[in-house]
């Protein structure tokens, strides 16, 4: 148990800190062109937001630990490219399809989050293995 919460922390690091950047700083701009469909900051519930990463990281990391294999850093990589592009196609582009948000945003969502996700993959790895 230990070795899972150590990882599943190590991932929920890596997701918010990964997240805040590319949130708050790579994609302003592309939120600014599109500022009529999200809520005023003051609207914004974090704590949704925190339980929310805190149930994905937990998700993430107990799928992780059912298929683990002991192959290292690469098993942690190819993992997380595969759930990335599990959420980041349907989350980016169905989004896009549905919601008028444009197509720079889809795709920028789509490369951050499977970048994102990816690091999540990368560090349970490293911690699994060395927990």
């Amino acid at each position: 148990m230990k070795r899972f919460l150590l990882t599943a922390l190590a991932v929920l690091i890596v997701h918010e800190a990964l997240g805040f950047i590319i949130h708050q700083v790579l994609l302003t701009p592309y939120y600014q062109e599109t500022y009529s469909l999200w809520r005023m900051p003051e609207e914004i519930n974090m704590p949704l937001i925190v339980l929310v990463a805190v149930i994905w990281s937990l998700l993430f990391t107990y799928i992780f630990t059912k298929g683990y294999e002991g192959k290292g850093p690469m098993e942690g990589i190819r993992y997380g490219l595969l759930v990335g592009l599990l959420i980041t196609v349907p989350g980016a582009f169905a989004t896009y399809a549905v919601q008028p948000i444009t197509l720079s945003l889809a795709i920028a969502w789509f490369v951050y989050w499977t970048v994102q996700v990816v690091a999540c993959g990368l560090a349970a790895a490293l911690v699994y293995e060395r927990a």
